[in-house]
């Protein structure tokens, strides 16, 4: 029998939902790891994304320097419909910057009090400090001192210390159950806000990629040529992600013309196949990119970034989902840990004995060491939780030459 399904011991472990089993393959060799339920590659993704959304230019000259295009390739209508888009990026800018700078190390200050209740439960690997083991040993005694018939007083005493232990501990979880519930408000709001940008976005870029079809029949099979190749860059990005986090390293991005916010290749490269994969992908685009003169050239640039644009809020809308749900699943941790510690109360109070708390030495050490192992975790993800080179712009041929080397 594992400790996991050992029911006496079961429920002073870490609850399971606390962590998540990631597969990558760093260095193309398959690896595996159990992870802190916030380094979720989901919730890797979403940071990413956000990042994106922060770094998106706001004015006429900005976008033309990030996108490597010459303001006067675009045509006036075309660059009045823009001005509109460039109004909807402004206010996703503003928003995702304020996740990135609010909401974000929220989430990591969060992660920091997980970590200093996992120290407390674990006794910073000290048995006789740990948490859970001066309450069983507070119970045991407590027990004892019913079963042998103890003075009233005495036995009375021994259950308002073990109550008010309790209460302590039930503080704590409750201040991480706030704390967990304040985070996941915080991301329901920020979905709200994404899909109305999403509405405008969609109904502006919309305009103005219909402007440019129409001003050339070739820009709709152009387009579909540069989705497939976008969406292959982030397949490629996505098994990088499932990578940084099994390797527990930090991600590095950096913002790339049409392309976006995209794996800085010279932390990418040593991840073998994922960095070729992305660097054919960007090969493809910037080949439908360049084969043409200038006009159509920026033509195809504002396309390409349109569309990768709006697939990139859509998958900001997407993900949040999924990070709601975990922080949801951190708070049902944190309720079910303090209602294990209520039902001891209660028995108290029911003048019962408390039944499941008899653990030999070895077992409480498998308590401290469970709570020292998921410490590590967590602080694995507060140690990885930003990522690398937020400011970063490079062109195509930067990012090619690097990825080169």
């Amino acid at each position: 029998m594992t400790a996991t399904e050992d029911p006496d011991l079961k429920k002073w472990l870490p609850d399971v939902k606390l962590t998540v089993k990631v597969n990558g393959t760093p260095n193309d060799q398959p690896k595996s790891q159990d992870v802190f339920a916030l380094s979720h590659p989901k919730m890797v993704s979403l940071m990413q994304y956000i990042y994106t959304g922060a770094m998106l230019p706001t004015t006429t000259k900005n976008y033309c320097n990030r996108m490597q295009i010459e303001e006067t390739a675009i045509p006036s209508d075309v660059k009045e419909a823009m001005a509109n888009v460039l109004v909807t990026y402004s206010r996703i800018n503003t928003e995702c910057t304020g996740f990135s700078q609010k909401t974000w190390p929220d989430i990591v200050t969060l992660a920091g009090s997980i970590s200093d209740y996992c120290e407390e439960a674990c006794g910073k690997g000290n048995i006789d400090g740990a948490f859970y083991v001066q309450l069983l040993k507070l119970i045991g005694e407590y027990n004892d001192l019913k079963k042998n018939n103890a003075d009233k007083k005495e036995i009375e005493q021994k259950a308002s210390d073990v109550k008010d232990y309790v209460e302590e501990f039930k503080d704590k979880l409750k201040d991480l159950s706030d704390q967990s519930t304040k985070m996941r408000d915080a991301l329901n709001a920020f979905k709200g806000k994404c899909s109305t940008n999403q509405q405008d976005l969609d109904s502006e870029a919309g305009k103005v990629q219909k402007m440019l079809t129409d001003k050339n029949g070739a820009i709709a099979k152009i387009r579909d040529e540069i989705k497939k190749a976008q969406n292959d860059l982030r397949a490629a990005q996505e098994e990088y992600k499932h990578d940084v986090i099994v390797a527990s390293t930090t991600p590095a991005y950096a913002w790339c013309t049409i392309f976006g916010f995209i794996a800085a290749i010279t932390t990418a490269s040593i991840y073998g196949s994922k960095a070729v994969a992305m660097r054919k992908a960007i090969e493809r685009i910037e080949g439908l990119i360049k084969k043409d003169g200038e006009i159509l050239k920026a033509d195809v640039a504002i396309d390409g970034d349109l569309t990768r644009m709006k697939a990139d809020l859509q998958t900001i809308i997407d993900l949040i989902g999924p990070a709601i749900e975990i922080l949801g699943s951190l708070i049902t941790v944190w309720q079910q840990m303090g209602d294990n510690l209520t039902s001891i109360s209660k028995e108290i109070d029911l003048g019962q004995t408390i039944r499941g708390v008899t653990l030999e030495r070895a077992k409480l050490n498998n308590v401290v060491t469970g709570w020292k192992e998921m410490q590590t975790k967590v602080d694995t993800f507060r140690n990885t939780a930003y990522i690398q080179d937020t400011k970063k712009v490079m062109t195509i041929k930067e990012w090619m030459d690097n990825s080169k080397k």
